[in-house]
């Protein structure tokens, strides 16, 4: 019998614990949020791959824009902004994303020392974007845009 009260009680303190305070954001804030955080990510994701590719082009001494280069342009940029719904002001301006997109291009690891002979202006940008893309430090940065987005919602 002690037992059963002992279990009930604890019970009962765990669900009024998890009930929201007057502090906590709305549901719909919250999942608001995390689809903006998703698309912070894949942002993040497809810049680090435009810059890595650029820097790529500038390694190896090739004109991006000249069009005797051939080059498929990649739009992953420009489909992006035009259907994402992301305030592009949110992240445009945001000097750590800057910097933490020009670490991971900045990155050595990613630059191959020697190239396979059919390839000798290969490049790794899509794994450096995807390692990035999954990367503790995009981890950290959203979780960081979650924790000061969360302090706004709370503040409204």
């Amino acid at each position: 019998m002690k037992n059963l009260i002992y279990l009930t009680v604890i019970l009962l303190s765990n669900s009024c614990s998890n009930t929201k305070t007057s502090t906590s954001i709305s549901e719909r804030d919250s999942l608001n949020l995390e689809k903006t955080l998703i698309e912070i990510k894949n942002y993040n994701f497809q810049e680090c791959y435009r810059v890595s590719e650029n820097a790529t082009y500038e390694r190896i001494g090739v004109n991006k824009n000249d069009t005797s280069c051939k080059k498929v342009n990649d739009l992953s940029t420009y489909y992006f902004t035009s259907i994402s719904k992301l305030d592009l002001n949110f992240v445009m301006n945001d000097r750590n994303r800057e910097k933490l997109v020009q670490k991971w291009v900045n990155k050595k690891e990613y630059n191959p020392y020697v190239n396979p002979p059919d390839f000798p202006d290969g490049s790794l940008n899509m794994i450096r974007a995807l390692d990035f893309y999954n990367s503790k430090d995009m981890s950290v940065y959203i979780d960081s845009i979650r924790q000061s987005e969360i302090r706004n919602l709370k503040t409204k």
